[in-house]
């Protein structure tokens, strides 16, 4: 990757380090994100549309520090504006404490309008806080000045406070949705903390529109048992971002959306997907035909694999002048270890079908490796506009041994420099698959058995991406895995004869953990709530 490192890839490294679970015995593992806004509009008859503010990503396994701070924002076609926004995570030598995790996100002067209801608030603020040695978390929001269709607000201070929110903002009018104050969610060394959260659905559209603002999670595990081997993966249809520098003010702004995600594959396994969008519209950036994304992890045929694979129909890309059009993008990744294996090989490729740049009259192009992996080609403006187009990127180039590739059938970077008063950068990625996988030492026996069920909301409904942790607190195994579209889940690998703890994490439900004894496999294990604030 040639010039500025961009910040989509930037998020899957991070993201790949977070999932997978170090093989050294003695050393904790972090994890961590905070997003200042954060929105999920859809319909039940397409996949959501996500766009994200100042959000940081996952923080690396092995901690660090990541910060970005926005001067304003305004977004849901003007439904939703705000001021200056933060977001922050970190892990590690934190405070004194040489063992936590620490994320923290704010925003001020918010203003949001949705099916007749305005929730203003003058400044919303979370804190989440991980520590070992005993992984105790805790977490906190702060709220000044809010109100709900004019009138004031009472924040209790209490968790998951929460108010009906009813058509055209009526007292007597239908519940339309909810709004959640100091939305806190618990977990096996984890916690998230949203300061609002919105839900809303328009019952003649059947639009349903999700806002969560400052959001805050952190994570810990200490002192995590050895590694046998885990998986990672992640693939989306079309992910853009952009960038803002403002030079007067010093601030950076950074608006992600992100179409046919996936979302990132458990450390343990499993399948997510097909995730199939019909159709993709990012104002002033991109449209396209329909999208499909695919990810899995798991032992097929006696080899451990990681498959992911993303494609985009129609693109059309419309950037500073230049029109890039495409029949069909396509990218796969695989990575592999043989049972018994320490050593990983990953390889992945991309096709894509009528490509076509038209570039403005002024344009000039510069094109490296034509015709290989990555090659780029590089138009500039009178050097007030540069774009790169970089076509079947592959980070690191297949085949390739190191555990982990990224395959984008099509990166376009475009940057504008206006002399002392700002840039900023379009970046956006078409057809992105992402494979991970660590080769333990230890191979699936006899003596390892499995738990499977299906995880609902109370009703008989599946609920499809709930996370299920399981525990084991005698050796500090931890797994994980996502339900899949019917609400089934299965973790395989688990130790015959130990003691295990199931907890479940789901948006808008409250599940009670589970502990049990595993001798053998164990099938048709449900996990129902015990609270259901969707129904």
């Amino acid at each position: 990757m040639k010039g500025k490192t961009q910040r989509t890839i930037f998020i899957f490294a991070v993201m790949c380090l977070s999932l997978l679970v170090s093989t050294q015995a003695n050393a904790q593992r972090y994890s961590g994100r905070a997003t200042a806004i954060k929105t999920t509009v859809g319909n039940p008859l397409t996949n959501p549309l996500t766009t994200a503010i100042n959000d940081t990503g996952e923080l690396p396994s092995a901690g660090g520090n990541i910060n970005l701070t926005s001067n304003s924002t305004v977004i849901l076609s003007g439904a939703l504006t705000a001021g200056t926004s933060t977001s922050r995570t970190r892990g590690g030598a934190l405070g004194g404490n040489p063992n936590a995790s620490h994320s923290e996100a704010s925003v001020a002067n918010l203003n949001f309008s949705v099916l007749g209801n305005t929730i203003t608030a003058t400044a919303v603020s979370t804190v989440t806080d991980c520590s070992c040695p005993t992984g105790t978390c805790t977490g906190s929001t702060t709220i000044a000045g809010l109100t709900l269709n004019g009138s004031s607000v009472t924040v209790t201070g209490s968790a998951n406070q929460t108010i009906d929110l009813r058509l055209g903002g009526l007292i007597t009018g239908a519940i339309v949705g909810t709004l959640v104050i100091n939305e806190q969610i618990d977990g096996a060394g984890s916690k998230t903390v949203n300061g609002l959260h919105i839900r809303v659905t328009d019952s003649i559209t059947g639009i349903a529109t999700d806002v969560v603002i400052a959001s805050s999670h952190s994570d810990i595990i200490c002192n995590p048992a050895a590694a046998d081997n885990f998986y990672s993966g992640r693939a989306y249809g079309i992910g853009s971002t952009v960038t803002v520098n403002d030079l007067i003010l010093g601030t950076t702004s950074s608006v992600e959306t992100i179409v046919a995600d996936t979302g990132p594959l458990p450390g343990s396994g499993g399948s997510i997907g097909p995730v199939i969008v019909a159709g993709a519209n990012i104002p002033s950036v991109a449209t396209s035909g329909t999208l499909t994304s695919n990810t899995s992890g798991g032992i097929s045929g006696g080899i451990r694999r990681s498959d992911s694979s993303a494609e985009v129909q129609n693109l059309n890309v419309t950037v500073a002048g230049f029109v890039i059009t495409a029949t069909v993008l396509n990218s796969q990744t695989v990575c592999t270890c043989a049972l018994g294996g320490t050593t990983s090989t990953c390889s992945g490729g991309a096709v894509i079908t009528n490509l076509n740049i038209l570039a403005p009259a002024l344009a000039t192009v510069v094109v490296t490796g034509a015709g290989s992996p990555n090659e780029t080609r590089t138009y500039s403006i009178l050097g007030v506009v540069v774009l790169t187009i970089i076509l079947n990127e592959q980070i690191p180039e297949s085949p390739t041994t190191t555990g982990s590739i990224t395959v984008n059938a099509l990166h376009i970077i475009t940057s504008t420099n206006v002399p002392l008063i700002s840039t900023s950068t379009t970046d956006t990625v078409i057809a992105s698959s992402h494979s991970d996988i660590v080769c333990g030492t230890i191979g699936p026996s006899a003596s390892t058995v499995s738990v499977s069920g299906q995880v609902t909301n109370g009703f008989g409904r599946g609920l499809m991406r709930a996370m299920i942790v399981v525990t084991d607190p005698l050796n500090g195994d931890v797994r994980t895995t996502n339900s899949n579209a019917f609400g089934n889940y299965q973790i395989e690998g688990l130790r015959a004869g130990g003691f295990y703890v199931i907890h479940v994490r789901a948006k808008g439900y409250e599940f009670d953990p589970i502990s049990f004894v595993l001798t053998d496999d164990l099938s048709g294990l449900d996990l129902v709530p015990i609270a259901n604030r969707k129904e």
